[in-house]
């Protein structure tokens, strides 16, 4: 393959020289940024969507993407209301990376024991919610970093299955 170089010289100063056409015309267009806040929402939308087919195969889907749907899933149905701050683009690959490094680094990358763990997380919150309620109390919300991110809900769950409570 012929070399061309990036320096011209004056012959090939005009639009149609030989260089020109080598090198085929400039594009105007950018190419799209994938991570608008209309691109996250039709990603977590098809993470969802995956999510519901697993679950109504019994299977568990394979990326960490699922274990944010997984989430998403859990925080509408115990508190009625979807993380609005997941719909923002930093934050949805920020949870995907978080929920990444929990698979890879807590569950040794099996995606049967982090479902278990989130399975007893939102099953433990869906009571203490409902509890909360009942006594008039001012209920809180699991974030997303609470369930990847930060540690004390792992070691919450930890404890639980040593005890033999699950």
């Amino acid at each position: 393959m012929p070399r061309v170089s990036c320096a011209r010289s004056s012959e090939e100063k005009a639009p149609g020289s030989a260089l020109a056409s080598s090198i085929g015309e400039p594009t105007a267009r950018r190419p799209r940024n994938k991570h608008t806040k209309s691109a996250i929402k039709k990603r977590i939308d098809a993470a969802l969507v995956e999510h519901d087919a697993a679950v109504i195969k019994k299977s568990r889907p394979g990326e960490p993407r699922h274990l944010v749907a997984s989430y998403v899933k859990c925080h509408e149905l115990v508190y009625g209301v979807k993380p609005a701050e997941l719909y923002e683009p930093k934050e949805w690959l920020g949870a995907c990376s978080a929920a990444k490094r929990l698979l890879d680094d807590a569950f040794g990358g099996s995606f049967d024991a982090a479902g278990a763990f989130s399975k007893w997380l939102w099953a433990r919150e869906a009571k203490r919610h409902e509890e909360r309620r009942e006594q008039g109390r001012e209920t809180t919300r699991i974030v997303w970093r609470a369930q990847f991110v930060w540690k004390n809900l792992l070691t919450d769950y930890r404890a639980a299955t040593a005890r033999g409570r699950r």
